[in-house]
């Protein structure tokens, strides 16, 4: 497993694109088969559950001012780059404002994407 974050950008008339919040993405090596994974299999399933374990254990369990949403399953199969890289299934937890969802990101969800973060690194998720 792995994981890598990116901004949420909100595009408003006028006044341009606005970075919203964070999308960290979980990804998990679909592996271990001898034959070409399938899109929504039952073992993707099994890899998504899973994901959803590890993001639900690094999310605080106290009240933030952050909110913390885990996109539904798109039972898909990513590949990062050639075609010869292995299929992963993807988990994206979307860290906004608990508020307003369209406020522009500040210091609190820096630090809560800083704590999802730490956790993740303590059950020695790397970083893609």
């Amino acid at each position: 497993v792995v994981w890598s974050v990116r901004p949420e950008d909100l595009i408003r008339e006028p006044g341009g694109v606005v970075h919203v919040g964070f999308l960290l993405e979980l990804a998990g090596n679909h592996g271990g088969e001898d034959h070409a994974p399938l899109p929504g299999c039952a073992r993707c399933r099994e890899l998504y559950r899973d994901l959803v374990c590890i993001v639900r254990w690094a999310v605080p369990k106290e009240s933030t001012e952050c909110r913390y949403d885990i996109e539904p399953f798109d039972a898909s199969l990513h590949y990062e780059g050639s075609p010869h890289t292995r299929a992963e299934v993807v988990l994206t937890l979307r860290i906004s404002h608990r508020q307003r969802w369209d406020a522009p990101v500040d210091t609190v969800e820096t630090q809560c994407l800083h704590f999802v973060e730490q956790r993740l690194s303590q059950l020695g998720v790397q970083k893609h």
